[in-house]
């Protein structure tokens, strides 16, 4: 038994050093945050924001005054990638619009 717990307890030890050095701090969730919504100014101001986007920001902020950074980083992150999206669609679209009509 005290051999597994010497094998054990390393292998824990790497795997939770591993975990807390990718993790964001929340300073690092709040540039995430001003990013994500930065971008959701730009597409509001296209006209083209999603709603998604909101109730991400207000859950991502929630996680982070409750002290959760994960759980905030992952949704500051989800939120970021939804502000670009909307951001970029109507380029996109505009672009994309004409492989969608038959040539006549």
């Amino acid at each position: 038994m005290a051999a597994k717990l010497k094998v054990f307890c390393p292998t824990l030890l790497a795997a939770v050093l591993a975990a807390t050095a990718n993790a964001a701090g929340p300073s690092e969730v709040e540039q995430l945050l001003t990013r994500a919504e930065q971008s959701l100014a730009q597409a509001r101001q296209a006209g083209n924001a999603w709603t998604s986007t909101d109730k991400l920001l207000a859950e991502a902020r929630d996680a982070l005054a409750a002290g959760d950074i994960g759980r905030a980083e992952e949704l500051a992150s989800r939120a970021l990638l939804t502000a670009d999206e909307a951001r970029q669609q109507p380029q996109r679209e505009a672009e994309a619009w004409q492989a969608r009509v038959p040539s006549l």
